[in-house]
């Protein structure tokens, strides 16, 4: 008996071992994309991707490449900071949840930038390397959902029983919620959604178009078949699919049930396909108790915000801005939220971008401090500038501070009017600048005007 304790707590050393060890050599090639990022190279940077990697904002290995290449080509004093939170790894399989912060001077808004996300990597071992072949969006304030062995989400509609021991993850995804559940092998991932559409669609339709979608961007995605299911009391469709990730085989299985305009969904992936038979289980305990309902209560405001027509609002952050006539705008992906407008010839911008501070950073002075950093920088980059004014200004009826500035870029000198305002502890600044230089002064009350509509009350629920 003694000899079988030995033998058994030996074992468990070995595993424990092997998983530092894998883990470990996860966080190597967070400090290796770290490195190549502050060093500008981006096919180091890119080689932690796997080819047929997926990610947020439907990221994909090319779509990486072309966004890094544009950071490095515009951007300086760049870098990515990866906190990781957790890692769990074994032989071929590894997840882990991380911070990534990705800050740099953007020669193309004469601003830094930055931009903070939480998310869910997915690694797997190809020849002798880890790759990153799939990364989700956390969301943090769902996972006040979660409760013990089971999660229930009063917006979405939909409850599940979790399985034990499974690793669980609440995930950001448009227009809803998803569980993400890890089988304690790493092999399977189960996923538990709940959307609201704009529009009444049945579940075959859904699963056609999401299969014609994964057969562009997943290689050898092939769809097997359709069949008739049901999640909870609603009745839908079951999806069997194979395709490849990593170069290894997978199995997928996504069950589909719709209620007027809410989908309801449980996806299942097996890495390799035969994991799906001892882990069935798990995926029982879902499916057996999966809730269905309508609901009638909104889903929350878009975290990033909206831009409808010339309004642009974000309502967690409690900001509303309405871009000038005649212009164009488009969202940002910097900041917590970002906005770019523009005039018709081109000559003149705003730039919008708001974000939540740290708590040591708000309070009284934070404006002035932000705003000096932020002209520190620009003037450090630039190849001229001159400092024309520093004010106290009253923006949305809230103390605020504004400059303004010459600023030389590759030859082209701008005239810039620089506003941060903070309350509480959201800061917004607003860069409103004009090309020639000279120009400022036809353009003077359309940015004031601008920059006096901006208003900003408490975050929305």
């Amino acid at each position: 008996m003694t000899m079988l304790v030995l033998l058994v707590t030996l074992g468990h050393c070995g595993v424990a071992q092997e998983a530092d060890v894998n883990a470990d050599a996860i966080r190597a090639r967070y400090a290796q994309a770290a490195s190549a990022m502050a060093g500008g190279n981006v096919d180091s940077f890119l080689a932690i991707y796997a080819d047929d990697y997926l990610g947020p904002r439907g990221a994909t290995a090319a779509s990486m490449r072309d966004q890094v290449s544009g950071w490095v080509s515009d951007g300086a004093d760049r870098s990515v900071e990866y906190a990781v939170d957790e890692i769990h790894a074994n032989e071929h399989h590894a997840i882990a949840s991380v911070t990534e912060t990705l800050r740099f001077f953007s020669a193309k808004v004469a601003l830094p930038v930055e931009r903070t996300d939480r998310l869910l990597h997915r690694w797997q071992r190809i020849g002798d390397e880890w790759k990153l072949v799939r990364a989700t969006m956390l969301d943090e304030p769902g996972r006040a959902l979660l409760n013990g062995d089971a999660f229930s989400d009063p917006v979405y509609g939909f409850s599940a029983r979790l399985p034990e021991d499974w690793y669980r993850y609440v995930c950001s995804i448009r227009n809803g919620r998803q569980v993400s559940l890890v089988s304690p092998d790493l092999t399977v991932d189960l996923d538990i959604m709940g959307l609201k559409l704009d529009d009444r669609l049945n579940p075959q339709f859904i699963a056609l178009v999401g299969a014609q979608a994964m057969r562009k961007t997943v290689p050898g995605y092939e769809l097997e078949g359709l069949a008739e299911s049901s999640l909870g009391d609603v009745a839908g469709v079951r999806s069997t699919a194979h395709y490849t990730r990593g170069g290894l085989p997978v199995l997928a299985q996504a069950t589909i049930a719709t209620e007027g305009r809410q989908v309801f969904s449980v996806g299942v992936t097996a890495c390799p396909p035969d994991a799906l038979d001892h882990n069935a289980p798990g995926v029982g305990v879902v499916l057996h108790d999966f809730v269905a309902e309508t609901t009638t209560e909104p889903p929350g405001p878009p975290e990033r915000g909206t831009l409808q027509g010339r309004v642009f609002e974000c309502r967690p952050l409690g900001l509303r801005f309405e871009v000038p006539v005649g212009w164009s705008a488009a969202l940002g992906t910097m900041w917590d939220t970002e906005l770019h407008a523009w005039s018709d010839d081109g000559q003149s911008r705003i730039v919008v971008g708001c974000r939540r501070l740290p708590e040591s950073a708000s309070g009284t002075g934070a404006a002035e401090g932000l705003l000096l950093s932020l002209d520190e920088a620009a003037m450090r980059h630039a190849a001229a500038s001159k400092q024309l004014s520093i004010s106290d200004v009253l923006v949305a009826g809230l103390p605020a501070v504004q400059s303004t500035s010459e600023l030389t870029y590759d030859g082209v000198t701008r005239h810039r009017t620089l506003t941060v305002v903070v309350a509480g502890d959201v800061a917004v600044l607003i860069a409103a600048d004009a090309v020639p230089a000279a120009s400022v002064a036809q353009l003077k009350s359309v940015i004031e005007a601008a920059i006096q509509g901006l208003q900003l009350g408490p975050p929305a629920p």
